[in-house]
Parts: C-alpha cells; structure tokens; sequence
C-alpha cells in the first residue's frame, strides 16, 4: 500500500512540474511566434529584390553582347571575307590558305581586347566552320550543333546567346590553368549576304566564369546565401559558392569549377553534417525550388526547403523564358531566421539589413553600368518594400516623404501625410515626448523613442522610433530621416506574457498539492496557502523570507511533528541533513496522523522547489490508488506530443542563442544557456523515459517482432556510444567475429534501444581507463544471451533487488553521473514483452555483467536472403514473374527487410523501387516522385503506416496511389484494423516472393 502511494505521488510530482513547465515555453513561444511574423515578410522581399537585380543584370549583360556580336556579324569588311570564304571547299587545308581567313581574323581581332571575347566561329550554311580563331577548329562541324535549335534560329535572322556548355578543347580558367571540358558559351548573330539572306553565322565565345557567374556571385546575401542559375533539367549552369563543399563530399569532382557537373536535387538529408542519404542521387527528387521552377513557375519559400547540399534554405526563384533558364537567391534558414529576438527589433538590425540590401544593389548595378538615377529608384523601392516605416522630415518637422509601409500602419494615403508633422497623428500623451525629438534635430545625431499613432480608425499603433539627422556639408542640420518599426505585436505579446505569469501564480495558489520556492539561501519565495495549511502549528512563520532551518524548528517545538518530541534539536539537524540533498522525496508524519508525501528538487540555480501532497486518505484507499495509477499512466501516455512539442522550442531555441557566431554570448549568457541546455536534455531523458513506462504499465507498446539481425543492431549502436567511451578513456570490445552472430526475433528499434542502455550504463558507472565488453552466446530454450560487461565499482547483493524499481539509482543521484532511474525499468519490460528475460552479476570491486536473453531466430538474414533470391529466380525460370512497368515506393525502417524487397525487385523486369526509412520522408517521396504504387510497413518510428495511408489519401496528387501494407503484424485483428484503414492489400512477414509480386501486379493493374 505504501508503495502503491508513493509510487503515484512520485508521477503527479512529476506531473506538475511538467505542467508548469509547459505554461513556461508556451508563453515563451508564444511571444517568439509574434516576431517572426514580422520578419518573414522582409526576408521575402529581399530575396525578390536579389533575384530580380541578377534576372535584369544578365538580361542587360545579354541585350550588350547581342549588340556588340550583330554590329560585327553587319561589318562590310567582315561580310566581304566570309563570301570569300564561301567559295573554298570544306577543307581544313584550302580554308587556312585562303587570304581572306588571315584578313577575317585581323579584322575580328581588336573585338577580344575591347569585349573580352575568348575566340570566334564563322559557321556555314552546311555548320562547318569556314574561320576561326583556332586553325584546328576549322573545316569541322561546329560545336554549337550540340544545342538544339540554336543555328537553325540564328539562320532565321535571331542574335542569340547560348547556355553554358563543355568546351570542345581546353580552355584556360580565371585561375590560369589549363581545364578540360571547361563551360562555355557563345553569342551568335547571322551574316546577312547582299540579297538580305544569312549566307552564313558569326558567333563569339564568352568565358562564363567572367561573363556569367560573376553575375550570380554578385547576388549573395548573408555569407550563406548564393544565387545561381539552371536549365530545364535541374543542372546548374553557373558556379556554386559551394565548390569545395560539393567537391569534399563526393558530388562534384575535385578541381575549382562546378558548373555543368550537379543537378539541383533533394538528398533528403544534410550532406554538409556527414548524414548519408538512402537513394541514388539520380533518383533523389529535384528540389521544391527545382522542381517549381522548371514547370515555368516563379516564387518564394519562406518555410525552408532542403538545397542541393541537403541544408536547409529559404529562396525565391524565377524562370525567364526569353532567357532560356531559371534562377534563384538562396539562403541557409539558420541564418536567415537568425535575428528574430526581441533585442533585434532596433536600428541594428535594419541597418544591418539595408547595408547589405544597398551592398548587394550597389555591386550588381554599379557591374552592370545601370544609370544613378535607376540606382535611386531601386533604393527608393527598397524602402518602400521594407517591413519597417519611413519618413523624411525637414528642420522643422514636416513630412516630405513616407513609405507605404508607414502609410498602411497609419491607414492613410501619402497626400493625406506630406506637408503634415508627425504628432497630428500620435496620441496625446506622446505629442510632448515628439515635440521634444524635433527640438533635437539640431544637438543630437540620432535618437530612438517609442511614439503611440492613431491611425484612421482611432486604433492607437504602437511604433518603435529610430530618427537620424541629415546634415550639409557645412554641418548644418538640413532634416531628419527615420525608421518606424511597428511594435505593437511586441507589446502585446509582453502584455500577455505578464498575464501568463499572473496566471502562473494564480494555478499554483489554486493546485490542490502545498506548492513552496525556496531561493539559493534557503529563503522562501513563494508558497501557496495549501502548503502553510499544511503546516498549522507554524502557519504564522510561513512567510515570504522566513528560512527553511526557522520554519521546521518552529514546527518542531509546537509538536507538528511527532517524530520529533523529546528530540527536536536532534529531528532538525537530521531534517537539514535530508534537505541539502539534490532530491528528496519521503513521506512525512504530522500531528493528529496524518501524513504528507515531500518532494523536494534542487534546482541548477540553486533554488529549491517542493511539493507537499496530502497522503493520508491514500494510505487508506490501496485499491483507488491503483485505479489512480492506471489512469496516470495513460494520462502520460496520451501527453507524449504535447510534452515534446513544447522541450523542442526549449532545446532548439537554447542551441539557436548558444551557436551565433555573428553575436556572440557574453560568460554570464552562455552559463544561462547552459543551463537551460543541460536541463532540457535532462528533463527530454525523463519524460521519454516516464512515457515508455507509461506505455508498458498501460499496455500500450506496439511492437514489430521479425526477424532481427543482431550484428547490425551492434554495428549501429557502437558508434553512437564511442564518444562517451572515449571522453572517459574507456575501451569496448567485441571478442569474435560479430558477423556471425545469429539473429533474434525482436522489435528492430526497442531491441537497438535497451542495447544502447545497457550499453551506456556500463561506460558511465564504469571506471576511468576502464573496459566494456560485449559478448554473445547461446543459452537454453533456443535463447541468444547478449551480455554487457564493466570493470565498475559493482553492486552489492543486497541492493541488486532494488536496481528495477523505477527512479532507483543506488545513490547515483548524489553524484555527477547523469541519469533518471528509469532506463533499466523500461529495458527489463521491453524484453519480457518480447518473450525475453534479463538479468545481472556482480562483484564489489570487478565489476558488473547485466544480460538479456531474447528467442532465436528460425534462420539468420544470410539463410533468408538466400531462400528469397532462390525462389525467385525459380518462379522466374517458370514464367510467373511477367515484366511490369513502374517505380514502387517501400517505406521501411529495418534494413534487411529493405535488402530483401530490393532483390525481389531485382528479380521482375520493367520494375524499379525507391525508399526510405520513416513515414515522414515517405511522405515527401511519394509526392515528389508520384511512384506508381507504394508498399508501408505498420510499425515505423514515428508516424506509423496507418497515419502514412491516412496522410496520403488527403493529398490530391497520391490520393488514387495503390498502397498495400507489408507487416510483421499478422493477427486476423491487425490485418481487418489494415483493410479498414483503407490498405488495397495487407501483406505478412515473413514474405512469400509470389504473393508480394502478385500484389504488385494487381496494384499496378489497378493503377
């Protein structure tokens, strides 16, 4: 009975602090949601602004070239050296002796030093090069035969610019060296005869890298972004920032050029954070942008996509049909979004931005010779474009010029502005505070205040002012210029945040259970009253600022606790003892029989939270304790979105102030952030390990027992511990070969997770410079043993009893070894679920052995694998594996199983297969890659099949898709709960090779 309650009241401890915690981020989020609503929209227009300036400098760049190659292609002198040429055969020889080659090329000669160009072609009507500036390109087929259309429309009277292409013969690159297959282009314009008709082509070579891409590298913005141009296949036709990146990680080959050598596609996972992705890079779908683009759409992401590099970006992007290609402006989504604190709503921030948006504007336009008024006008638009407000005022306040932006928050149109002062239109508090701003014009540079406007419906507008003086050259102010940043989502998120907090002090005056904070000198902060009703011999000492050791030693002396009579001095220096303890939780005798569950939690700040829960009536009540019990664990169960959702913002917005290079943390900072962080990651540990025993005591773990190799699960699992083992000088072996271990029946995940916990015990309990190892062996009952073995302190027998009763850690609690008490808990059940049992030897001073003992499986991965590829080559040699066309899509997180459908695959002629290992990236392939019919297992982690089917059916491009389940789950009851679901067919493991093609078959006819 006791048990029974103390177990309960240690979960609803539990419970509380998580709820209060939840109120915490929330109301965090909440305010952190607001700012990033204001900045999204900025970060947009830039990016169009970037893109639209390369899209109009190449098409500039473009419209010269042309010029320049039909003003030469019109030259008399030139058109009199080509029919000249004419007239010779096709020949290499007779070409080179004719005078007229000799007199073309010095006439064509002066155009490389003025224009930049790289050589010239003249083309016959036949395509042979009748000149060039190369001997040995004469008297052949030209080079630019090999894009299509390109001659034919030059000959129909077009001037036109290629796309890059490689280059026929080594060409030197920016760098001075010699390369092979080196992009090029070309601008080409028809030789127009006496009769008016082209008698021939004259085409210029360009050197991209100077021409071309320099363009596109003058469009970056942020050290991240990059703009880059592709055609109508996804392939990059200009250089990436990233050369030496693509090049390290195998996409591109070595060497300093990257045009023409990737396509633009998804890997799906960060290749530039050594993750690996599962598909062929030919058959990784092109990226959201991509794939937008070379459908002729034009647009912006501001949500995040994966880049070509698998990190992930925001862009806009255009397709330009006149030009042939698409472009886009990217820029990592870490930096993009690195700015949305509250600190960065100021004149930093903007400035920062319209440094780099004037930056960007100068070098593109300054490059491309456009005109300083067209200079003016961008900028002009830039304003108008920003997030922010603008005006201009003279010396005397009057408004001569305003942005859109501040007319939209004042809900007027400029006329009804211009000519007008800004405090007509603030608020009547905030008319003294202007007055005061525009006296200062004169004295002071800059000023930043926080004005209220009314705007025309009356609503007041809170707004963040920042004016700057403008000054002649004699120093004399002549006006002001301001930005007017609209703050009044801030303020109403800080109004909401302060009455989150009034709501926070209200839920804990009102829980049920006596709430008390105690500060790092053991004062109180705040207590509830249930808490010093609780204590009624010393309710008058329960005061804010009262000491702990004064309000016990009181209650001592007034006979609160009958523990305590006849000893008091003695109860209190032990209490004290119990207290300064990191974590106490015991149960408490007060006067008059009743009794208190205490639960007191150091904090990392030194703070002392506690929580008194009346237990008296549970000690009476075994069987509604029970019942009680259950409902908790389904409770926590059914919370495990809601108590993740809100640990991801606490970690992920910990990890975004830890990791800013651009602003770094000041030591008082970044010991906060610590903190945070390492609380986090502790409380994430336990609330996933409360929940998987939530789960267990619920019944509610949904397992999928096959075949499992255990080889492959140690291979996972031993890098993942390698680096704690290292940090403490610990080695782990693996005596004999692990290749032939044979394989158990389990669940693939649950199975890698308790191998992982034992795993991680041992290097942690262990000795510094000790030794793990790792061993396997098969017991009786057709049983495989897995040991896990230390050279740790060991634990005594009398204690090993204790080791799985939940948040038992033997003492560990008081040292520096992190951990919940719960790991091996949730191990022991998950193996007795799966038919399996676990147990541990130890010796005081050698060290321990914990094992688990799971059924054989009937035959190892090798056999299996075996069995299917000799069934299906016999079902082939009979004709029953006709060849089908089509791509199936397989979602399926345990690898053999992936292994095995790739070999019936193999095996059906016209049929190809892509996959995946989670619901989730599932999802994202199927729509990208419209396969034509799609095969989920049940149990993946995560989202599990039945949500994938549902998910899918809901999308208009996969909602007629044939879907067929592939399970280990093989009840009547799993299979009817598939087929309801809406599953064409439901397929059971282990596989039988006619079945599954015969299935796919049916799906594809279904198609």
């Amino acid at each position: 009975m006791e048990h029974a309650a103390s177990k309960r009241s240690k979960n609803l401890a539990v419970i509380a602090l998580l709820a209060l915690g939840m109120i915490l981020v929330i109301a965090s989020w909440i305010t952190l949601t607001r700012i990033e609503e204001e900045y999204k929209s900025g970060i947009g227009k830039s990016l169009k602004v970037a893109i639209e300036s390369s899209q109009h400098a190449i098409r500039l760049l473009n419209k010269n070239q042309k010029a320049a190659a039909k003003l030469w292609a019109g030259n008399r002198e030139v058109i009199t050296s080509v029919e000249q040429l004419l007239r010779n055969p096709r020949t290499a020889e007779a070409l080179l002796n004719e005078p007229a080659q000799s007199e073309l090329r010095s006439w064509l000669k002066p155009v490389f030093r003025t224009i930049g160009y790289r050589g010239y072609f003249v083309i016959g009507p036949d395509n042979i090069n009748l000149s060039s500036s190369r001997d040995s390109n004469i008297g052949i087929i030209s080079l630019l035969t090999k894009q299509e259309e390109f001659l034919e429309k030059t000959r129909s009277g077009q001037t036109l610019v290629s796309l890059p292409q490689p280059s026929d013969v080594p060409l030197m690159d920016v760098y001075g060296e010699m390369v092979e297959d080196l992009a090029t282009m070309f601008v080409a314009s028809p030789i127009r005869g006496d009769s008016g008709e082209t008698i021939a082509i004259l085409a210029f070579r360009i050197e991209p890298d100077v021409y071309f891409s320099s363009v596109f590298e003058r469009g970056r913005i942020g050290e991240s972004g990059e703009t880059y141009a592709f055609d109508s296949r996804g392939l990059m036709i200009s250089e990436s920032l990233f050369a030496e990146q693509l090049s390290e990680i195998g996409l591109i080959p070595k060497g300093k050029h990257s045009d023409l050598k990737i396509e633009v596609r998804d890997p799906g996972v960060n290749l530039i954070a050594g993750e690996r992705t599962l598909a062929h890079h030919e058959k990784q779908p092109l990226t959201r942008m991509a794939l937008s683009a070379t459908k002729g759409e034009s647009g912006v992401d501001l949500e995040g996509y994966r880049s070509y590099r698998g990190v992930p970006v925001v862009g806009a992007w255009v397709w330009d049909e006149e030009l042939g290609f698409g472009m886009t402006t990217e820029i990592d989504a870490s930096e993009a979004f690195a700015s949305l604190r509250k600190t960065r709503i100021s004149i930093v921030s903007f400035s920062v931005f319209s440094l780099v948006l004037l930056i960007v504007l100068t070098a593109v336009f300054t490059r491309s010779q456009r005109q300083l008024a067209e200079s003016e006008a961008k900028y002009r638009n830039s304003i108008d474009s920003t997030l922010e407000g603008y005006w201009l005022v003279d010396t005397e306040g009057r408004m001569l010029e305003v942005n859109k932006s501040f007319c939209e928050m004042l809900g007027r149109q400029p006329a009804e502005l211009l000519g007008r002062r800004p405090p007509e239109f603030a608020s009547e508090e905030c008319r003294a505070l202007y007055e005061r701003m525009a006296s200062e014009i004169a004295t002071s540079e800059h000023r930043q205040y926080e004005v209220a406007f009314n705007n025309k419906q009356g609503e007041a507008v809170h707004t963040n002012v920042s004016c700057t003086t403008i000054r002649d050259r004699q120093g004399k102010a002549t006006g002001a210029f301001a930005f007017i940043a609209d703050i009044s989502e801030r303020k109403k998120a800080e109004r909401q945040q302060r009455e989150s907090e009034e709501r926070l002090v209200s839920a804990i005056s009102n829980i049920s259970e006596g709430f008390v904070l105690y500060d790092s000198e053991d004062r109180i902060i705040l207590c509830n009253d249930q808490y010093r009703r609780m204590h009624p011999n010393a309710f008058d000492l329960i005061i804010p600022g009262a000491k702990f050791e004064d309000i016990i030693r009181g209650g001592a002396e007034r006979g609160q606790y009958p523990d305590a009579l006849g000893r008091e001095e003695e109860w209190v220096k032990e209490r004290m003892e119990v207290h300064k303890k990191p974590f106490v939780s015991f149960e408490q005798r007060l006067e008059g029989e009743k009794w208190l569950r205490v639960f007191d939690k150091r904090l990392a700040s030194g703070m002392t939270v506690g929580i008194r829960v009346d237990i008296t009536e549970l000690k009476e009540a075994k069987e509604a304790a029970e019942e009680a019990n259950q409902a908790k664990s389904d409770f926590l169960s059914a919370m495990s979105h809601e108590l993740r959702t809100p640990m991801n913002a606490i970690l992920g917005f910990g990890q975004m102030l830890e990791f800013n290079p651009k602003e770094p943390l000041t030591k008082a900072q970044k010991d906060c952030v610590d903190y945070i962080l390492k609380g986090g990651q502790h409380l994430l540990v336990l609330i996933n390990d409360i929940l998987d025993l939530a789960k267990i005591e619920a019944g509610k773990v949904e397992l999928s027992i096959e075949d499992v190799s255990s080889a492959l699960i140690l291979d996972e699992c031993l890098p993942l511990i390698a680096s704690m083992a290292e940090k403490r000088g610990i080695d782990i072996s693996v005596p004999g070969p692990v290749a032939e271990v044979p394989s158990v029946r389990a669940d693939y995940t649950r199975l890698k997770q308790v191998l992982l916990n034992l795993m991680s015990n041992a290097v942690k309990y262990n000795r510094k410079n000790g030794k793990v190892t790792i061993s396997f062996e098969e017991a009786a009952g057709n049983m495989l043993r897995i040991a896990v073995t230390d050279t740790g302190e060991g634990i005594p027998e009398d204690q090993q009893s204790e080791l799985f009763k939940p948040f038992s850690r033997l003492g560990a609690e008081n040292s520096e070894i992190e951990g919940t008490g719960i790991g091996l808990v949730v191990s022991k059940n998950l193996i007795e679920i799966m038919n399996g049992a676990v147990g541990l030897k130890s010796e005081v001073g050698k060290g321990s052995t914990f094992w688990i003992e799971l059924p054989l499986a009937q035959r190892d991965h090798g056999e299996a694998a075996a069995t299917i590829a000799a069934a299906t080559a016999q079902v082939e040699a009979e004709g029953r594996l006709p060849g089908m066309s089509g791509t199936l899509l397989y979602v399926e997180d345990n690898p053999e199983n992936l292994e095995l459908m790739e070999l019936i695959v193999s095996r059906v002629e016209g049929l190809s297969m892509i996959s995946t290992h989670t619901g989730e990236l599932g999802i994202e392939l199927a729509r990208a890659e419209k396969p034509d019919v799609i095969i989920l297992d049940i149990n993946l982690p995560g989202m599990n099949g039945i949500e994938v089917l549902k998910k899918l059916r809901g999308y208009e491009d996969t909602k007629n898709t044939p879907i067929l389940a592939l399970s280990a789950a093989a009840t009547e009851r799993d299979i009817k709960k598939g087929m309801d679901a809406g599953f064409l067919k439901y397929l059971t493991k282990p596989i039988q090779v006619t079945d599954v093609v015969d299935a796919i078959k049916t799906a594809l006819e279904a198609a």
